[in-house]
């Protein structure tokens, strides 16, 4: 991309992307400048990026972007609300099925429902969808 063009600065496969972070102080990684030089490997002569490519080589940069892995703390709760879920998924299922509990049309599917009230209460801080995932990494990764 031509440093002329007004795309220059945003285009993430562009050196002046680079320079433009830089400008403005913003976090470079190392995915970033190893994705500068697979789009160009003419970039590799702008003295820029050969200030980051050492620290980037050394890894002294940040790698990937991405979540952090769960603390202990986080995973003894996941642990406890999983428990919590499947011993009350059945109560609750007979309790829509009895008519003890009324479902709405507009409500999820029981087993989310519930997925999202026990997330709630142990306060996870995701999605009733999220902590059923969440539920399936762990359970896998115990076999």
């Amino acid at each position: 991309m031509k440093p002329n063009s007004p795309y220059y600065e945003f285009d993430p496969d562009s050196i002046g992307w680079l320079h433009h972070r830089h400008r403005t102080g913003e976090e470079i990684r190392k995915d970033d400048i190893i994705r500068l030089l697979e789009a160009d490997p003419d970039n590799a002569n702008d003295p820029l990026l050969q200030d980051y490519l050492l620290p980037a080589l050394t890894g002294k940069l940040n790698g990937k972007q991405g979540r952090p892995p769960m603390s202990i703390e986080r995973v003894l709760r996941y642990q406890a609300a999983i428990s919590y879920y499947e011993e009350g998924l059945p109560k609750f299922q007979r309790e829509l099925k009895d008519g003890t509990r009324v479902r709405e049309k507009y409500d999820l599917e029981p087993s989310v429902q519930f997925a999202q009230a026990v997330a709630d209460e142990f306060h996870l801080g995701c999605s009733g969808h999220a902590f059923l995932n969440t539920r399936t990494v762990m359970n896998k990764a115990r076999q």
